[in-house]
């Protein structure tokens, strides 16, 4: 193979490379931004902030059947706020390099209560060359402390 062949086969490697490097880093960083607003999400029902709750979600507007769930949700789950710890978050959407749709486990407590375990229905819209956005579409109420969450349809709120 001549010289000029070999540059030309590196350099083809070498921009492979940062175009798959950079691919994987917006998949991680979806990744990441989907943490960031299942923490905002227990953190907005810990410091029982309902508006912040409910502007996140969907067809959640005043007078309907969502508003009236996540009130009550927040009203049951809130506290101080200085105290709370997330113990475990289970990924929804996932690793990819497109959309998709999942729910997120999340397990968190206040202080010295017990801790609670919600389901959140979570979607990732874009890809890799435009970029991710995550939104949240669904709350559910506590489940079991051990208890798997259900698929996305079945979430309540």
């Amino acid at each position: 193979m001549s010289r000029p062949a070999r540059i030309a086969l590196i350099f083809a490697g070498v921009v492979a490379f940062i175009v798959i490097s950079l691919g994987v880093g917006r998949m991680l960083g979806a990744r990441d931004s989907e943490r960031v607003l299942v923490e905002q999400i227990i953190r907005a029902q810990a410091k029982g902030d309902t508006a912040a709750l409910i502007k996140d979600l969907p067809d959640c507007g005043a007078g309907t059947k969502c508003n009236k769930q996540i009130t009550a949700l927040v009203k049951r789950v809130q506290g101080p706020t200085l105290t709370l710890e997330t113990l475990q978050i289970t990924r929804g959407a996932g690793f990819g390099a497109g959309g998709a749709t999942g729910v997120a486990r999340i397990a968190w407590h206040l202080g010295k209560r017990l801790p609670v375990v919600q389901c959140l229905g979570i979607k990732r819209t874009g890809n890799v060359i435009s970029g991710f956005a995550i939104h949240l579409t669904s709350v559910s109420n506590p489940i079991a402390r051990e208890g798997a969450c259900p698929g996305v349809a079945n979430l309540l709120v």
